[in-house]
């Protein structure tokens, strides 16, 4: 995505026009991604679910077509009830360096009986959600607690707060001057202060600032 410096578009005060040229870019489809379904209450609630609903597939499976149906049948039961009672699968994903044991077992209570009510919203739904939100302020607490009173040195902290800066997935586009190409941050920095400021020297400045000026007519004004 290259940058321009536009001199031909008029700004106020030292600013300058950027323009952007964005490629056409069309957006992919989206492919759906694994169900996971792996504690007990979801194999579970999965079980419920195929049961429940094995009894509106048709029984008959004597020509193609029917098995062609049967098998559509299958697929679409089984895909209904791995996204009802399952979770996503995050992949490439890692935890919270303060997420424990405790806190995955009080998510999973929570997420268990979350699926118990069709509303999701009643007094035990709350009750477990606060008792999740205890157990993972609890291990944050301990987490940094322990943490900080292990530190010896600055290097310490500057460690252990790295995992908080991060790059982003957005990086700065080039920018060209001149119908030259500049990538690093340095030289972007240089070419935009030889495209603005330094374009102009010191015989282009006024010669006497404060020469009076001599308007032919005034512009009304009453207060």
């Amino acid at each position: 995505m290259p940058k321009y410096v536009e001199d031909h578009l008029a700004t106020s005060s030292d600013h300058f026009t950027l323009s952007l040229t964005f490629p056409d870019v069309r957006s992919t489809p989206v492919q759906p991604g694994k169900i996971r379904v792996t504690t007990e209450d979801e194999l579970k609630r999965f079980v419920e679910i195929v049961e429940l609903g094995a009894t509106g597939i048709p029984l008959t499976d004597s020509t193609p077509e029917e098995l062609d149906e049967l098998a559509s049948s299958l697929v679409s039961l089984l895909t209904s009830a791995a996204k009802a009672s399952g979770r996503p699968a995050r992949k490439g994903g890692r935890p919270a360096p303060w997420w424990t044991e405790e806190c995955a077992d009080a998510a999973a209570a929570f997420r268990a009986i979350r699926r118990s009510y069709l509303l999701g919203f009643n007094q035990d739904v709350q009750i477990a959600k606060r008792g999740f939100h205890r157990v993972v302020c609890r291990a944050k607490r301990r987490y940094w607690r322990n943490l900080i009173n292990d530190f010896s040195s600055s290097s310490d902290v500057f460690k252990a707060v790295r995992w908080l800066k991060s790059p982003g997935a957005f990086q700065p586009p080039p920018l060209q001057v001149d119908n030259v190409v500049y990538e690093s941050q340095m030289d972007k920095a240089n070419a935009l202060r030889q495209a603005t400021l330094e374009r102009r020297t010191a015989e282009d400045d006024i010669a006497n600032a404060w020469t009076p000026v001599f308007p032919p007519r005034s512009i009304p004004f009453s207060p």
